[in-house]
């Protein structure tokens, strides 16, 4: 599986260092939590070699009146300059200053600085000023800035950011960014039945199903639900479209886990598609769930899968025998032997007896545990 939040990360770094879009692609060989690694250390090294300087303006900037600051800031240090020094000041001072910026100076400053030395300044800011910013850099497509920085918002502020992105695309790109990727819930829960569709749609249309399948990963299950159920709700092309995408870009662990926390009847649909039914692209499904343990879950989601599915799914079973003997082994493990019993159960007479007999050659004890 292609590691996505690479992709993500590269753009970072490549930011830090000012360099062209692409030029550290020859990094592609590390994971994206290595690159992140890299690009805090570098940027930490950035700040620190001009520490005393940033120190030493933040000092002057307390004996100038605030609005001489302003000027100076906007005027002379500019905002990379700027935001090293902002990193250092005081964080009611700074947010005092703050109101005598300009909101396209202080979104051009935030694109320079690391939220966390601003997550103190943010807290004090006045939230009009930090949703003027937030509207400036949406309008700038500066996405990656402003995903940086919603982590850092209070529930309230981030409500009314969110309600200012109105662009669809725009909403999207911005999770893609995210780096505290256990905040994308707050980010996705107060959003409406029709916005998350929208999102889905802008999925699509704008080429982002591969980041978008990486993102629900981060979300929690009740979320992933929610989601699946919007795409479900969006039309069969729209699902096939999905699952084409997770076979193309091999993301069935997070596909499945959203099927698996639906609502029933979308499950249903969605397990009956023609595409779970082709031998090679089910081939493709097992071979991830057996490489990431996921029999078990598997095996919960089957119980809603149509008899052609199913059918299917275990005579690419039998041609991989190992799959059979992991499939008896994780649930049996799990406590879980009576749901594959039941799916068991379900197969046409002629495959469930050649089931049975592999079964009780490869994985005997299992085997006997699961039917007892």
């Amino acid at each position: 599986m292609h590691d996505f939040d690479f992709d993500a990360e590269r753009l970072k770094l490549e930011r830090v260092l000012s360099l062209g879009e692409g030029e550290l692609g020859f990094l592609s060989s590390l994971h994206s939590t290595q690159l992140r690694q890299l690009r805090e250390e570098i940027s930490e090294k950035l700040h620190a070699r001009h520490q005393d300087s940033f120190s030493r303006l933040a000092r002057l900037s307390r004996v100038l009146p605030i609005g001489a600051s302003a000027k100076l800031a906007e005027t002379v240090l500019g905002s990379m300059l700027g935001a090293g020094v902002a990193g250092e000041m005081d964080p009611d001072r700074a947010a005092k200053l703050s109101g005598k910026l300009s909101p396209a100076f202080l979104a051009k400053l935030c694109v320079h600085l690391e939220p966390h030395r601003a997550a103190a300044i943010i807290r004090e800011v006045p939230d009009d000023i930090v949703v003027a910013i937030a509207r400036e850099l949406i309008a700038k497509q500066e996405f990656i800035t402003l995903a940086r920085f919603v982590t850092q918002f209070d529930q309230a502020v981030l409500s009314r950011v969110m309600d200012a992105i109105q662009d669809d695309e725009a909403l999207l790109r911005i999770g893609i960014f995210v780096e505290q990727r256990d905040a994308l819930n707050d980010l996705v829960a107060p959003l409406s039945e029709a916005r998350r569709q929208a999102v889905l749609k802008t999925a699509t249309d704008a080429d982002l199903w591969p980041q978008t399948l990486v993102l629900l990963t981060h979300l929690s299950d009740a979320m992933k639900g929610a989601m699946g159920d919007a795409a479900v709700a969006m039309g069969k092309a729209q699902i096939a479209q999905v699952i084409e995408v997770t076979r193309d870009h091999n993301l069935w662990e997070p596909l499945i886990i959203t099927i698996a926390n639906m609502r029933e009847e979308n499950r249903r649909q969605v397990l009956a598609q023609p595409l779970l039914q082709d031998k090679d692209t089910v081939a493709a499904l097992l071979r991830d769930i057996d490489s990431e343990h996921l029999w078990t879950l598997l095996a919960k989601v089957w119980l809603d899968a149509p008899e052609q599915t199913l059918a299917c799914a275990f005579e690419v079973i039998l041609a991989h025998r190992h799959w059979l003997a992991d499939l008896m082994r994780e649930t049996h493990a799990a406590g879980r032997a009576d749901q594959l019993r039941s799916v068991i159960e379900r197969l046409p007479a002629s495959l469930r007896e050649q089931v049975e007999v592999s079964a009780s050659e490869f994985a005997p004890d299992d085997f006997a545990a699961v039917m007892a």
